[in-house]
């Protein structure tokens, strides 16, 4: 699974998370997308280049400093080809 790390991402360009916002006003991000991007990572299932751009540009990183790879923890079923 691919996690989004913003909160960790937001915490190292402000030292701690700063309120949502001041957070949509420095991203120039709506505030909904602004409490999201403060939440944990889990909800968000989709993410548009120009969000990311706006990360990037607003926090001074890199796309690969947003995502980090985890296994899942339950392998998934196999399904074999049949002939």
């Amino acid at each position: 699974m691919v996690r989004f790390k913003t909160r960790k991402a937001i915490e190292s360009k402000y030292g701690n998370a700063p309120g949502p916002i001041k957070l949509a006003h420095d991203l120039g991000v709506s505030l909904p997308t602004a409490y999201d991007l403060l939440g944990d990572g889990t909800s968000r299932e989709r993410i548009s280049l120009v969000l990311i751009n706006k990360l990037c540009a607003g926090l001074g990183i890199l796309p690969g400093d947003l995502f980090e790879y985890v296994t899942d923890r339950k392998p998934r079923a196999r399904t074999e080809a049949t002939s």
